[in-house]
C-alpha cells in the first residue's frame, strides 16, 4: 500500500483525531460523515474533510508523507520560458492579461517557486 500525500493540515488533523478515537473508529466516523451532506468535521479536525475514505485509510494504515512548502520544484529551461513567455502579458493594457500575470506571480510566490525574470520582477522595477 502506498504512503497518502496529505497536506500539513491535514496531518496535524489525523493525528489530533488519533488521540480522541481508534483508527477503526475514525475511519468509521469519517464515511459516516460523507454520507450525510450535512455533517463535517470542525475545528481543528476540519481538514479531514477534504480527505476521501481511501487517503485517510492509507495515512493512518500505511503513513503518509507532507506535501507543500517542503516539495521541491525543478523548473527546466523550456518551462521557464513557457511561464516567462505568458508572464509577459502582465505588462500589456488588457485588465484580463495583467490580472492573469499578477495571479501567476502569487501563485509561484505561495509554492515559494523562483523563476529569474518573474518572481523577481518587482523588485527589479
Amino acid at each position: 500500500m502506498q504512503k497518502a500525500k496529505l497536506t500539513k493540515r491535514q496531518a496535524e488533523a489525523i493525528r489530533e483525531a488519533l488521540k480522541m478515537k481508534r483508527e477503526g473508529e475514525l475511519v468509521e466516523q469519517h464515511v459516516e460523515i460523507i454520507r450525510d451532506e450535512d455533517d463535517a468535521w470542525i475545528g481543528n479536525l476540519e481538514a479531514l474533510n477534504e480527505l476521501d475514505p481511501d487517503t485517510l485509510c492509507r495515512a493512518i494504515y500505511a503513513g503518509y508523507v507532507v506535501i507543500g512548502e517542503d516539495q521541491a520544484v525543478t523548473v527546466t529551461e523550456d518551462m521557464r520560458a513557457d511561464l516567462l513567455s505568458v508572464y509577459i502579458f502582465k505588462t500589456e493594457d488588457s485588465k484580463f492579461d495583467y490580472a492573469f500575470g499578477e495571479g501567476m506571480q502569487h501563485a509561484l510566490e505561495v509554492l515559494g517557486v523562483h523563476i529569474e525574470g518573474i518572481t523577481d520582477k518587482e523588485e527589479s522595477e
